[in-house]
């Protein structure tokens, strides 16, 4: 015949102690670094501009991307105004117009772009 152990007077509860605030904090700092990969498509010649800009600030893609998302983060939405206007391009300022490109017998679509 088997025995119930017995239960100890005094005996500490089975629920966890709150933690102090530091400990919270740490665990906090720790859920933050937990990291994710971020996979999207872009054309070639945008990623390499925009490497070049961010060469130029002394930072990373990643970091940019990730100054990005805390914006939107921030803010509580995207951190510019979206527009449909287009922005005035190297073309056009260069004295391109829409016409000329037009005209100009481009083959493939990388030509243009590459041209602008």
């Amino acid at each position: 015949m088997a025995m119930k152990p017995r239960a100890k007077t005094g005996a500490k509860s089975t629920t966890k102690p709150e933690p102090t605030p530091v400990v919270k904090e740490v665990e906090k700092s720790l859920a933050l670094t937990k990291m994710t990969t971020v996979s999207f498509r872009t054309r070639q010649v945008l990623k390499k501009k925009a490497e070049a800009v961010f060469e130029d600030m002394g930072i990373s893609t990643s970091a940019a991307i990730n100054m990005f998302l805390a914006q939107v983060v921030r803010e509580k939405g995207m951190p510019f105004q979206p527009s449909a206007k287009k922005a005035e391009t190297s073309a056009t300022s260069a004295g391109k117009s829409i016409d000329d490109m037009d005209s100009a017998g481009y083959i493939a679509l990388e030509e243009l772009w590459n041209e602008m």
